[in-house]
């Protein structure tokens, strides 16, 4: 369906949504550095909370979410980074792309779109990150 006519579609309405929480998981992620940690070794959610600051319970569903989209692998109760994670999620790699990630799931790109809406003025949607070069 397409949300026209007179017919409600309740499916049309969640998928103007249910996109998003894949990216805002993986800035929460970010946020709290999960992924950095994991480049030493595998850890178990307990490890993984200490070294992210988190709660065990807490950092173990955000860990297994991103299991569930193959951005970590779980085996015999730790987390590990996939080869992809690890090229772009580790602060420390040099495909670190990150930042990107934070940028576009953050406030201020959105209140710029928000303002060129408002204004009619045009605005730049991306920034240069060090993987354009």
């Amino acid at each position: 369906m397409t949300g026209s006519g007179d017919i409600i579609d309740a499916q049309f309405f969640y998928g103007l949504y249910e996109g998003v929480f894949k990216p805002h998981l993986v800035r929460t992620a970010l946020l709290l550095d999960v992924f950095t940690p994991l480049a030493e070794a595998p850890l178990d959610a307990a490890g993984l909370g200490r070294a992210a600051g988190a709660d065990a319970e807490g950092i173990a569903r955000l860990a297994d979410y991103l299991v569930a989209i193959g951005v970590l692998e779980r085996s015999e109760g730790r987390y590990s980074l996939t080869p992809t994670a690890r090229a772009f999620l580790v602060r420390t790699s040099p495909a670190f792309a990150g930042d990107l990630v934070l940028e576009f799931t953050g406030p201020g790109l959105w209140q710029r779109v928000l303002t060129s809406v408002r204004s009619g003025e045009a605005t730049s949607l991306l920034e240069r990150f060090e993987q354009d070069a």
